[in-house]
């Protein structure tokens, strides 16, 4: 598969795409919780937005490189989740720690979620910082769980 790089969500966000018929800013991810992984990208162009499929992408000096253009375009699945209505969202981790999404640590050029930034809160970030967690992660919301 060649080298995996691993970048927070937000380093793609605010990036240009250009690359066969769609050109625009990547101005949010299409994720699938149950499968961890980025299965779009929201690309935006003056005032229109469409969603399209994860592509294989690298990243280099700021810029997304796309590895591998497929045949054919298929809309992302049903139930799928937009960046920026998780973060923040509160999460428990494989390891029995909780804590709020802050950001996604996405393994390219394959998309997969391979962990988390994770907030303790205002003051606990300003007191110890954000860790990373490289497990599974579970949005407490989903699972009818609250604190």
């Amino acid at each position: 598969m060649g080298r995996v790089i691993r970048v927070k969500g937000r380093e793609i966000l605010g990036l240009l795409l250009n690359v066969d018929h769609i050109s625009g800013e990547v101005t949010d991810l299409v994720t699938d919780n149950s499968i961890q992984k980025v299965t779009g990208l929201v690309i935006t162009k003056g005032d229109e937005e469409e969603i399209i499929p994860w592509l294989p992408l690298t990243l280099n000096k700021g810029q997304l490189h796309v590895l591998e253009i497929p045949a054919t375009f298929a809309a992302p699945a049903e139930g799928y989740r937009l960046t920026k209505d998780l973060i923040g969202q509160e999460i428990s981790m494989d390891n029995g720690s909780s804590g709020y999404l802050g950001d996604l640590l996405i393994e390219l050029p394959e998309g997969k979620i391979g962990g988390v930034e994770v907030s303790r809160g205002f003051v606990g970030d300003l007191l110890d910082g954000r860790f990373l967690h490289q497990g599974e992660f579970f949005l407490l919301s989903e699972r009818g769980e609250t604190k």
